[in-house]
């Protein structure tokens, strides 16, 4: 038998399920550091879909699960990631932390509603990941929605 979703009703689903996933994986003490459409994989062999979070080649542990002390924060790093996706802070060489990953499942939801994002034109160039921050930063969530 054929279920029929509305936008709304299998936005709903997803996020809540890439939630889930994300929360998973922060509750064994990694990041995944790359969350972006193409790293959610969808079964829908039955009425409820399973939605399953792939590719942990970037994973990383962000505490101690011994002692839940995070990594000593840093601004020297290099970006990691799917650019369009990746975290303000990431994109400025910061340590990433479950923040980064939860702020990419926002722009990979509003990607998902939208089909773009505001700063996927400013990708050209040079210095295309300053240009990519500067956009980020100024974009705000009710003009994309």
């Amino acid at each position: 038998m054929f279920m029929i979703y509305t936008r709304q009703v299998l936005l709903n689903i997803f996020s809540h399920v890439q939630l889930s996933a994300i929360e998973s994986l922060h509750i064994w003490h990694y990041i995944h550091c790359n969350i972006n459409p193409s790293h959610f994989m969808v079964q829908s062999n039955n009425a409820a879909p399973t939605i399953y979070l792939i590719d942990f080649s970037l994973a990383w542990q962000f505490h101690d699960p011994a002692t839940y002390l995070h990594t000593p924060y840093t601004m020297k790093h290099s970006i990691i990631g799917t650019l369009m996706f990746t975290s303000i802070n990431s994109q400025q060489g910061h340590t990433q932390s479950h923040r980064d990953d939860l702020e990419s499942l926002a722009y990979t939801i509003i990607f998902l509603v939208c089909g773009h994002l505001p700063w996927t034109t400013v990708f050209t160039g040079r210095d295309h990941w300053y240009k990519a921050v500067l956009k980020k930063s100024s974009t705000h969530v009710a003009s994309i929605l």
